[in-house]
Formats: structure tokens, C-alpha cells, sequence
């Protein structure tokens, strides 16, 4: 009998694993490679969202609750860098962060829902031919851009306004960063902070469906 059971109990864990597998589009085609010559900070949070949502898949599994993700050492351990995507501390940030919402996201019963905010987000973009300079303006924007918008959506869900798509501005976050406000960085900063938005405002929510958008 309890032999039966544990098998039963496997099969539904391994079918769970495969349902939530189908949700992540961006391993079965050139997405996450694309990301490489848009954003190093957006590749790194692909990157980190699918492991993090990997380590809720498993915590559920074992039945295990919310977890305090900067003790998991798959959060300390920081995939490798694709070689040429820029610059590695960047890239952990981006992973990080990505990390930290996918497994929020997956504790809550949400969908992988990463990819899609991001398709939207650097559609028709490439920024492998621009010059050093002009990819390091827009890098500082997408990253100025994401903090910028999980603020103010954390201050949304935490208020229980409405979620509010918006355009938002362009200005620093901290008037001691030298980030040029030129248009690249302004570019940046209003793609990410869409991104930003939607996750600080979704994991303000009991209901995990109210701000996928």
C-alpha cells in the first residue's frame, strides 16, 4: 500500500513539474539568446526567474513553505555569464532579481509569466551594432528603469490601487549616479519599468492572477 501511494504521489509530482515546464517557451527558441544583444541585466533575469521558479516547483513539492531565498545557494551561485554579454556583475544583479520574483511567483501558484512581459518589453530592439557608449546608457536605463517601476508598484499593491499601466518618466533614481539622460537611457528606462512595475505590483496580490498582464 504505501508502496502505491509513494508512486502515486510521483506520478503527480512529476506531471505538476511538466505542466509548469510547458509555461517556459523562451528554452525552445532564440529568446534567450536574443536577450544577449538587447539587455545584460534582462538576460540575467531570464535567466534567474527560471531558477528561482525551479526552486518553488521543488519547495511545493516537498511541501515545504516560503523560503528565504538568499540562503538557497542556487541563489548565491550565480549561473555562469554567457561569455561577450557584458558585464558579470550585471548580469547577477539582473539574475538575482529574477530569481527572487520567480520564486515568489511560483510559491503563489502563478504561471511563468516572465517571458511574455519581457517579449513585450524589447520587442524589435537589438543592441549588438551600437557603440560601447550607447549600450552602456541604455544598460543604465533598463536597470534605473525596473527599480524605478517595482517602487511604484509595490506602492500600488501595498495600497490596493488599481494597477495602472503608464508611461513613465525618465530621471534618475539617485541624483549621484552619472547616468546620461539621453535618449538610449530614456529608452531603457521606460521598457524596464513596465517590467518592474508588474512584479512589485503582482506580489502584492492575494489573487496571483490580478496583474499579469
Amino acid at each position: 500500500m504505501i508502496r502505491v501511494l509513494c508512486f502515486t504521489l510521483l506520478l503527480i509530482f512529476t506531471s505538476l513539474g511538466f505542466a509548469r515546464d510547458a509555461e517556459r517557451p523562451y528554452q525552445e527558441d532564440s529568446f534567450a539568446s536574443a536577450l544577449d544583444t538587447t539587455s545584460v541585466f534582462l538576460h540575467g533575469y531570464v535567466h534567474g526567474y527560471e531558477a528561482g521558479f525551479h526552486n518553488a516547483d521543488i519547495d511545493i513539492q516537498m511541501a515545504h513553505g516560503f523560503r528565504d531565498v538568499s540562503t538557497m545557494p542556487e541563489y548565491k551561485k550565480v549561473v555562469d555569464c554567457p561569455v561577450n554579454s557584458g558585464d558579470k556583475r550585471v548580469f547577477e544583479r539582473g539574475f538575482r532579481q529574477g530569481f527572487r520574483v520567480g520564486y515568489i511567483d511560483g510559491m503563489s501558484g502563478r504561471s511563468f509569466r516572465a517571458v511574455r512581459s519581457l517579449r513585450l518589453a524589447v520587442a524589435g530592439l537589438s543592441t549588438k551594432s551600437w557603440s560601447r557608449s550607447r549600450r552602456d546608457s541604455f544598460e543604465s536605463g533598463i536597470q534605473e528603469g525596473y527599480y524605478a517601476g517595482e517602487s511604484e508598484g509595490l506602492h500600488d499593491g501595498r495600497t490596493s490601487s488599481a494597477f495602472r499601466p503608464m508611461e513613465p518618466g525618465c530621471t534618475a533614481l539617485d541624483e549621484n549616479v552619472p547616468a546620461a539622460k539621453d535618449a538610449d537611457y530614456c529608452d531603457g528606462f521606460r521598457r524596464a519599468y513596465s517590467i518592474g512595475y508588474s512584479d512589485g505590483y503582482t506580489n502584492q496580490q492575494d489573487n496571483p492572477h490580478v496583474a499579469v498582464k
